[in-house]
């Protein structure tokens, strides 16, 4: 939060309530002053239909903790299973989502230097823009150009 917005300290210790007082643009730009945090049911209602999104699971928890199940819950909500894209750092949320839903598209994040090498097919990989890079998690892939993050290989 202390890069993002006007607070300070881990998400996880805060309140829904305590989270949407914070300005999430003022960092940004002075115009964006005044945004605020969006939940993941606002950002399904005001975009899904209309745009390819890309969820990011971020968790540490090596167990089911049911973030997973909960984010999942809502995609399904929004009938947006195959307009979503699931990331994360950690393998074994990403392993825990697609038992519960095996045809989404997932993705591992990895830092710029991963401490191990890339996985190898049936994972092939993408190529992360800018410090950050990832493997994709399935074989589905999305007829569209990739964010200017993500470049698929064949799109060179």
């Amino acid at each position: 939060m202390d890069t993002t917005t006007d607070g300070s300290g881990r998400v996880a210790d805060l309140t829904l309530a305590q989270l949407k007082r914070l300005d999430a643009g003022i960092r940004f730009d002075p115009a964006f002053a005044g945004e605020r945090i969006p939940t993941l049911e606002e950002v399904l209602e005001a975009v899904g239909n209309r745009l390819l999104l890309n969820v990011e699971l971020k968790t540490t928890s090596l167990r089911d903790n049911g973030l997973e199940q909960a984010v999942i819950a809502q995609v399904r909500q929004h009938s947006l299973d195959n307009r979503v894209l699931f990331s994360s750092f950690n393998p074994f949320s990403l392993q825990r989502a697609k038992r519960i839903t095996p045809h989404i598209l997932a993705g591992l994040l990895t830092p710029p230097y991963p401490p191990l090498p890339p996985p190898t097919p049936p994972y092939p990989p993408v190529y992360g823009g800018g410090q950050g890079g990832a493997w994709m998690a399935s074989s589905r892939t999305f007829p569209i150009s990739w964010p200017a993050s993500l470049h698929h290989p064949r799109d060179k």
